[in-house]
């Protein structure tokens, strides 16, 4: 079903009775807001969704899997808000989302911290930003958050006006420690036009410098990238890929720079059987915050051309991609994924933002019956967040044992919680880590009231809640 843009279809009476519902604005603010969504429903223009990254983190025997908010907040609304954050801050239900007001000004951007709702552990907070000298802001901006002690980052669409060069942007902050009093954060740069693409073709002719080509073992050439340093790196490899490659290209026997995009340099590319292997090198100018890109292929129909292996050592990256056969080089477009950015506008813009209300948490410790692998279960719930933690039987330091722990979680579903009236709560998957002892795995949730808990269900156990 195509999504329906409800902002064209309100009239300026109508969007003054919606904006009632949000009482913890200021008349200056509701204004501002009021502005842009008028201006939305004079272009009716659907805004689009932001794109998002996933990351997989692997730790020796540990698994890691964040599939960060940004999934599940880019399902928007009527007010371009994602669903989950417009429950907080659209809700007059929910009596202890605060004002802040604070404002800092840093490089003719003032960026104002409007309204923040907080757990004690996650903060969602909703930012006014506002060029004061030109017109420099989009639909497409970029914060950089200086992410030590939390990890911030933009959750919804963004909302920009022209008329007031103003944008709303929503964040969400996941703390490491419990927050008693105060809560802080720094946003260190703001991103211009910056825009995370996918196969962004790049013009380099494949076909002139692809050939056969002598290779090195992988030792070799772990040496020769490491330059003899311990150094970062990894390996990355297709699902189902039965043998990873032990054939590698020699470093740096080319240098061959990579059209509109300046973050590497092409040090060596050739055919070894059906694989193309296309090895790089970064510049100083990659940033993975701003100006960074990962290597992909695009066939003669545009369709995606994924590699099966790549393995990186220091500043050296090697792909190696399955083409089937040599003959194809000339249909075959180079192409990577990855940020672009116009400008960069330093900061810091730092804030520290006394906490006025908290949202309130359940806490338990569960019998886990019947169960292969857990006893027991400390859970941690709030209106924002519900957090479990298995605690193993039985500890094995074993990578398989715990990939069979983490697919036997999985395989039940999410767990949900119910309601005293019988309303379940569902739970969208945020995060999953697990290693030989038991596993972590965090969900989000539409705000509900928390005093009318009454159980949550976990892999099909239903566990009632004590008050």
């Amino acid at each position: 079903m195509a999504k329906k843009n409800l902002i064209s279809e309100l009239s300026e009476q109508q969007l003054d009775e919606l904006l009632a519902y949000t009482p913890t604005f200021s008349d200056k603010n509701h204004a501002n807001i009021k502005a842009r969504f008028m201006e939305e429903a004079s272009r009716k223009v659907e805004k689009t969704k932001r794109p998002f990254r996933k990351a997989f983190l692997p730790y020796a025997a540990a698994i890691l899997i964040l599939m960060t908010s940004t999934a599940v907040f880019a399902a928007v609304t009527y007010l371009d808000l994602g669903h989950i954050f417009n429950s907080f801050f659209n809700n007059a239900n929910v009596t202890n989302r605060f004002d802040v007001g604070k404002t800092v000004v840093r490089e003719g951007i003032e960026i104002t911290v409007i309204s923040v709702y907080t757990d004690g552990l996650q903060a969602y907070a909703m930012l006014e930003i506002a060029d004061l000298q030109e017109n420099r802001l989009s639909n497409n901006l970029g914060l950089v958050f200086e992410n030590r002690y939390y990890h911030a980052y933009i959750v919804t669409p963004i909302i920009y006006s022209e008329a007031t060069r103003t944008a709303l942007v929503s964040i969400r902050i996941d703390y490491q420690i419990p927050l008693d009093t105060n809560m802080a954060f720094t946003i260190n740069d703001l991103l211009l036009g910056a825009r995370n693409v996918i196969f962004e073709p790049i013009a380099f002719p494949l076909s002139l410098h692809a050939r056969q080509r002598d290779m090195i073992v992988r030792a070799e050439w772990e040496e020769a990238a490491s330059k003899g340093l311990i150094v970062d790196g990894g390996t990355t490899a297709r699902i189902g890929l039965e043998e990873e490659p032990q054939l590698f290209l020699h470093i740096n026997e080319i240098e061959e720079t990579l059209p509109n995009a300046d973050w590497a340099v092409i040090t060596n590319i050739g055919l070894n059987n059906e694989f193309l292997h296309i090895q790089i090198r970064r510049t100083e100018t990659w940033n993975l915050d701003s100006n960074f890109g990962h290597l992909n292929l695009l066939d003669e129909n545009d369709e995606p051309i994924w590699s099966i292996f790549s393995i990186r050592r220091g500043d050296y990256t090697e792909y190696v991609f399955d083409i089937g056969s040599a003959d194809r080089l000339d249909e075959i477009t180079l192409a990577f994924a990855g940020m672009v950015v116009d400008a960069v506008v330093p900061g810091p813009w730092e804030f520290d933002i006394s906490i006025a209300a908290q949202a309130e948490k359940v806490s338990a410790m569960l019998e886990i019956q019947n169960s292969q692998y857990f006893n027991q279960a400390d859970i941690t719930i709030s209106p924002m967040t519900t957090s479990i933690r298995f605690f193993a039987t039985n500890e094995m330091d074993s990578l398989e044992f715990v990939r069979r722990m983490r697919g036997y979680v999985m395989d039940f579903g999410d767990p949900f919680i119910t309601l005293k009236d019988g309303t379940t709560v569902e739970l969208f998957p945020d995060s999953v880590m697990f290693g030989s002892d038991g596993g972590i795995s965090n969900f989000n949730s539409f705000y509900f009231d928390i005093s009318q808990i009454f159980s949550i269900t976990i892999l099909d156990d239903e566990h009632l809640i004590e008050r």
